[in-house]
């Protein structure tokens, strides 16, 4: 007998997760206590991770580990953005260098209690994850001046830039700006009590995303007016 003419079925091709995902939950702390979540990421991912508190009074910290190992944390973003309050707290584009399971703990700064919305996003994949280039500079100012220090990216860069003060009580401020004039990210306070070789009140832009090929400005200023000496790193990985 003749077989049936059945076609054959199309190849199955494996879809790709979004680049994008988010996350968003609400947790409740009470004193001296700690909220952790969890999730899986891959080398090359970039998250963006932020607890906004939804209590009064309330001061969120966060910190990330991979296998109780450090790797991030902070307790005031000190970026001038709108959907933050001044004491929320944000690790913006955290460039995942090793695949693994991730803690996010959030805690209240010293020990307070309250309610919480905690937000997970992965807002890009496949980032670079060798070295960065670095470039140093050296700079001052005296109240109420501005610095600027131009310096040319690619579309794709991801691009940190750190101010570190050099003169006693100097607390920086940091804008990244574009060719039009245009703010792309500011920073006051990193919000970070384990940087190293910046202080809570130096200033810092991390892994930010260049789209557009071109010449950049970064603008410092000392936010306490009375001025001093710092110095500029720009770390870019391509």
């Amino acid at each position: 007998s003749e077989q049936p003419n059945n076609p054959t079925p199309p190849p199955i091709i494996p879809t790709q997760a979004p680049a994008e995902s988010r996350d968003v939950v609400e947790g409740t702390i009470d004193p001296n206590g700690v909220y952790t979540y969890a999730f899986t990421a891959e080398a090359g991912d970039v998250y963006t991770i932020t607890a906004q508190a939804t209590s009064s009074y309330f001061d969120p910290r966060i910190a990330v580990y991979l296998s109780d190992t450090f790797i991030a944390d902070n307790d005031d973003y000190g970026t001038t953005t709108g959907d933050l309050q001044t004491t929320d707290a944000r690790i913006y584009d955290l460039l995942i260098t090793e695949g693994g399971r991730y803690e996010v703990d959030v805690r209240g700064y010293r020990d307070s209690a309250g309610d919480f919305t905690l937000t997970v996003e992965r807002v890009a994949t496949d980032a670079p994850t060798g070295l960065p280039t670095e470039r140093v500079e050296l700079g001052s100012v005296t109240g109420g001046e501005t610095y600027s220090l131009d310096f040319d990216a690619e579309a794709g860069d991801w691009v940190t830039i750190s101010v570190r003060g050099l003169t006693r009580d100097f607390d920086s401020y940091v804008a990244l700006v574009n060719a039009d004039g245009t703010v792309l990210l500011d920073n006051d306070d990193n919000g970070s009590a384990f940087l190293g070789a910046l202080g809570f009140y130096d200033s810092q832009i991390t892994n930010y995303h260049i789209t557009t090929s071109g010449t950049y400005t970064i603008e410092v200023t000392d936010v306490g007016g009375a001025g001093g000496s710092f110095g500029v790193t720009i770390s870019t990985l391509r």
